[in-house]
């Protein structure tokens, strides 16, 4: 049966084009657990056949459960298995300001030379918030008051379906909250970032008092020297958000399946002292 054997191999592959990686058996047919892009290094431990794409059915295993494509990669190059590489010039460790805020170690150091890249320029950011748990998301998620509880039950509805159905059951419980004209997010629990602690927001501070004025130049300086460490910056999102950054573009969704979103954030928020309302 095509993915039950293959060839144990050890090394690397890099994909050529935008491609899927795919979940519990390699064929089209599978979940989406995650996309990478063109450029992406991935380490690889067997070769297996699968579904044949375009003629071709040899794929890719990443691990006990995960499945790409070759025809999406480049040549198997034998070795030592790619690790994440860290930024050319990134601190070997976080500021210590940022111990306590659950940030992913690589999103830390990144965080960390883009605060002493501010400082050199005069400005005095400081971080606020980096994890943010799937109860607070949610509950920015349904304060503002141009979503109602209508609307509220829809998205838990598309959760549910969507193989989310822990999340969905947390949307749900905070459907009625009271209401405030004021944007707090348009990610769903999961979704955003901050959930997995690849996102964080920073303040700039004047003479002592937070720049509250997100047009100000300083938070321009901060964004464009976020990008150019390779974080992305809120500000420059369709709504702008000034003092945000994340490791990653996009939202997790754009990375994972519902399904695998919901079973993370459950393994790590659920029933966890602390976790329910930070």
């Amino acid at each position: 049966m095509p993915g039950t054997v293959g060839l144990a191999i050890i090394g690397n592959v890099q994909v050529t084009a935008k491609a899927n990686v795919r979940q519990g058996a390699p064929n089209t047919n599978a979940p989406v657990l995650r996309k990478l892009a063109a450029g992406t290094t991935i380490p690889v431990v067997a070769l297996v056949i699968g579904e044949a794409v375009q003629g071709n059915a040899h794929w890719y295993r990443l691990d006990e459960n995960s499945y790409i494509w070759s025809g999406a990669c480049a040549a198997f190059v034998p070795g030592t298995p790619a690790q994440p590489a860290m930024p050319p010039g990134a601190p070997p460790a976080p500021d210590p300001s940022l111990a306590g805020f659950g940030l992913d170690p690589q999103f830390a150091a990144k965080l960390t030379a883009l605060l002493d890249a501010c400082r050199g320029r005069g400005h005095d950011f400081r971080i606020s918030q980096g994890l943010r748990t799937p109860r607070r998301q949610a509950l920015y998620y349904c304060q503002w008051a141009q979503r109602t509880p209508a609307f509220i039950d829809g998205k838990a509805k598309m959760l549910k379906d969507q193989g989310a159905a822990w999340l969905s059951n947390l949307l749900k419980s905070l459907r009625d909250v009271p209401r405030q004209p004021k944007w707090q997010t348009n990610a769903l629990p999961g979704a955003g970032w901050h959930q997995w602690g690849e996102a964080a927001d920073c303040y700039c501070y004047r003479n002592g008092k937070m720049v509250e004025n997100g047009g100000d130049p300083c938070y321009r300086t901060y964004a464009d020297l976020a990008q150019q460490l390779g974080l992305t910056a809120g500000l420059y999102f369709s709504t702008p958000d000034a003092g945000h950054v994340q490791l990653r573009a996009g939202n997790a969704t754009d990375v994972y399946n519902w399904a695998h979103i919901d079973q993370v954030m459950q393994q790590r928020f659920d029933d966890k002292p602390g976790m329910d309302d930070s």
